[in-house]
Parts: structure tokens; C-alpha cells; sequence
């Protein structure tokens, strides 16, 4: 097992997007410590001011992020006429009283702010600290503390990130298009800054997240050793009216090839709906290359900031989780992760029988399944 912690280096792709330039990093850093000093007097602005600073900031960060070239005048006066349904969300869904609009722009938006500053900061770092395709040799682990995993957040809020995709390797780490078009992941996300904006930062940088890529021989053919076993199967208790979330056990993400699916796309289904409601999973987006066909990806220690309803097209946003309860719910194991453990794998989309249940397609999910269920060597979580 091979473990990387943050700070250490560890093998990238070889074929990476462009990084961003000394300068474009500056220009980034300027515009967010503007709008944290603006945001600062924010009881002498409007709501509409305020929500217009956040939007403003995203968007000169996307246009620095998306060009070499230095922020112009045109530059600055079309982020100041642009309109984004985030601004609608901050003014309807956070700031609806007096204590809810104080807790926002005194607590939420400096904390979220700071974070992306950091990341700004670090973000060589940050983007050189990824979990790679991996040989079956062994597998690798990406620690990170949850205050990184806020910072790797709130970077991604502001569009610090350059929205390439690696030449198809990773999940695109946008999210220009959930700011533009689409309420609902906004909701979730700002509801977990509203969250741990509250939160000792000390505990944030004590308590980890593990993102572990587990992974069998790559030419496993398990369909034979399958057929051959006289060890039955074991029982199966079903529950309809529970949730994933529910269990104290290892739960299913099933997941897209890239990991986080569509969260960020307008997506609202499984894998979407759990990454929204426990955003720390977010975090792997920028980290993860995508599964391969013998590849899990196995996430300790993200729990869940926000309550939800409905599925696809009836989702909802439905108020913070009582933070509290959560971590009752979930103490530290040894390793200072929360004990909720998730495990994300793709299933191959199946419209003939056929090849659902011929050879081919039942040995690559028996090497898949395997993989995803497979025990993590260094995993100190009771099973």
C-alpha cells in the first residue's frame, strides 16, 4: 500500500492541461482579497450588492483562469452586468432573515473567501497531489484533512481551477455551469460552507479524509473461480424505505467511470445526490483519474451536511443536517476519519441481455465488484 499524504509529491499524468501562469495565480489572488475587503463593510451594501461581489469575483476568476492574457476594463464591466442563478440562491435560500444574512456575509462568504485564497495559493500543490491511474502492484491513498478538502471546495467555487480535463483523464472540475444554470447543487454546496464556516478550524485541520484507488490485476478473469466455489452466497436483507446513507456499513456510490459524476453537470441521481449532500466527496474530482475497468475508488470520513428531497427531476434541497448528530453518528476511528465509508464503482450500461449476462460482461463486474469490495490493507474500519 502505498500512502500519500498532502504536501508529498506523487506521480501526475503524463498528459496534464495547462497550469496556471505566476501571473494568472496574482491576478486570482487580487480579485478575491478585493471582494473579502469589500465584503468586509457588507452592512453598508444592499443584498443585491453583496450577492453581486460573489458573482462578480467567480466570474473574473473564470475569465483569468480561461485566458493568459491580464483582466481588462471590458473585462471587469461585463462581471459587473452578468447575472448568475447563484445570486438568486444566495439572496432566496441564505439570507432570508436578519440572522441568516449576518451568519452569511460575517461567517459563510469570509470563510469560503479564505479558503480560496489558500487555494489560489497552493494550487501547484493542490493539482500535483492527485491520485493517478495505478498498476494493480498495490494501491495508492490520498489523505487529506477536511480543511484541505474546504480549501479544494472553495477553489472550485470561485473558479480557480483551470476548467481543462486533462485530456479526457479526469472529471472536468467546473463549476461555472452549476452556478449558471442549475439552483439546486449551489444550495447544497453553500449549505456545506454554511456548515463547517462554523467549525473550529483546528478540527478541521485535525480530522482526515482518505480517497484510497483499489484496484485488481488488470487481465483477472474471475468468472471461473466464481463458477467453481462451494461457498454460498450471502443473505440479503432488503429495506425499502431506508437510504444509502442510513447504514453503518460500507455504502455504494454507483458511480460514473468519473468519479462525482454529474454533480457539477445539473445530474440528480444516486451518485450526484450523494455527492451534493456530503460535498467533501466533491473534493475527489480534481484528485481522481477515471476508473478503469479493474479500478475502485473507495472515500473514509465525508459525512453529510444537507437533507434532501425527492430523486431527478424532483430533487430538493431541504435545510442543513444537524452537524452535531452526524458526528455522533459517525465518531473518529484511528486514523481521525469519520466512520463513513463509501465506495464508488461504475457498472457497464447494459441494454442487451445478452452481453449483461454473457462472459464478457459478467467478468468484467466480478473484476469491477471485487475490486470495490476488496479489503483496504490499511483501512482501520471494522468491517
Amino acid at each position: 500500500m502505498e500512502e500519500v499524504t498532502s504536501g508529498a509529491a506523487m506521480p501526475v499524468p503524463t498528459e496534464e492541461g495547462p497550469e496556471l501562469s505566476a501571473a494568472q495565480i496574482a491576478a486570482i489572488k487580487a480579485v478575491l482579497t478585493t471582494a473579502k475587503e469589500k465584503l468586509r463593510k457588507w452592512a453598508d451594501l444592499s443584498q443585491e450588492q453583496r450577492s453581486s461581489e460573489v458573482v462578480k469575483a467567480v466570474l473574473l476568476c473564470r475569465i483569468i483562469t480561461t485566458s493568459p492574457n491580464a483582466l481588462t476594463d471590458e473585462d471587469r464591466k461585463k462581471a459587473e452586468t452578468v447575472s448568475l442563478l447563484l445570486q438568486r440562491v444566495i439572496n432566496e435560500r441564505f439570507c432570508a432573515s436578519a440572522a441568516e444574512t449576518e451568519q452569511f456575509w460575517t461567517r459563510t462568504i469570509p470563510f469560503t473567501l479564505d479558503c480560496a485564497l489558500e487555494c489560489a495559493d497552493e494550487i501547484n500543490q493542490t493539482m500535483s497531489d492527485r491520485l493517478v491511474q495505478m498498476k494493480a502492484e498495490g494501491s495508492k491513498v490520498v489523505t487529506k484533512s477536511r480543511w484541505e478538502c474546504a480549501v479544494i471546495l472553495a477553489g472550485g467555487f470561485f473558479c480557480v481551477f483551470s476548467p481543462d480535463d486533462a485530456n479526457g483523464q479526469r472529471p472536468n472540475y467546473d463549476f461555472m455551469c452549476v452556478h449558471r444554470l442549475n439552483p439546486t447543487p449551489c444550495s447544497f454546496v453553500l449549505c456545506y460552507f454554511s456548515q463547517v464556516a462554523k467549525e473550529p478550524v483546528d478540527e478541521l485541520k485535525s480530522e482526515k479524509i482518505s480517497f484510497t484507488r483499489k484496484a485488481v490485476a488488470p487481465t483477472t478473469d474471475l468468472t471461473a473461480q466464481f463458477a467453481g466455489s462451494a461457498i454460498a452466497l450471502c443473505d440479503v436483507k432488503y429495506d425499502p424505505t431506508g437510504t444509502i446513507e442510513d447504514y453503518q456499513c460500507l455504502q455504494a456510490d454507483f458511480a460514473n467511470q468519473y468519479i462525482g459524476g454529474g454533480v457539477l453537470l445539473g445530474g440528480n441521481v444516486q451518485e450526484e445526490i450523494r455527492f451534493m449532500i456530503c460535498p467533501e466527496l466533491i473534493a475527489s474530482m480534481p484528485l481522481c483519474d477515471m476508473m478503469l475497468p479493474h479500478e475502485a475508488i473507495e472515500i473514509v470520513g465525508a459525512i453529510q451536511y444537507a437533507n434532501y428531497l425527492g430523486y431527478g427531476g424532483s430533487l430538493q434541497y431541504n435545510g442543513p443536517t444537524d452537524l452535531a448528530a452526524e458526528k455522533s453518528k459517525h465518531p473518529l476511528d484511528d486514523a481521525k476519519r469519520r466512520t463513513v465509508r463509501i465506495v464508488a464503482f461504475d457498472a457497464l450500461p447494459m441494454p442487451e441481455r445478452r452481453v449483461q449476462y454473457g462472459h464478457r460482461g459478467m467478468a468484467r463486474e466480478l473484476v469491477k465488484a471485487t475490486a470495490a469490495f476488496s479489503l483496504n490493507p490499511a483501512d482501520t474500519l471494522p468491517t
